[in-house]
């Protein structure tokens, strides 16, 4: 059995490595393995949802850091969304300027 005084301090270190194990797991990933990721799921979203194609950008600061295209254009004529392509916005700006 283990003493009272010795169950504290093992407590206590134990937390402190728990602690610094959440440290290591909640850091942020790097804004190229954000970007990376950020794409894959819209290019995931935009095949499952049948939504024809979007262009996605982030701005950091004021400066466009990355802007990709996914989808088509025209799905009929087979013409690829590109980050030129221009869109009615509909709707969505509600959300935007809301």
């Amino acid at each position: 059995m283990i003493g009272r005084a010795f169950k504290l301090p093992l407590l206590v270190a134990a937390i402190g490595v728990l602690g610094q194990s959440v440290l290591v797991s909640a850091q942020s990933p790097s804004r190229d393995e954000a970007l990376t990721a950020f794409s894959r799921q819209l290019r995931v979203d935009v095949a499952a949802d049948d939504v024809g194609g979007i262009v996605a950008g982030v701005m950091i600061d004021g400066d466009l850091v990355w802007a990709q295209a996914f989808g088509w254009a025209d799905r009929d004529a087979r013409t690829p969304m590109s980050t030129a392509s221009i869109s009615r916005t509909g709707s969505i700006s509600k959300s935007v300027t809301a």
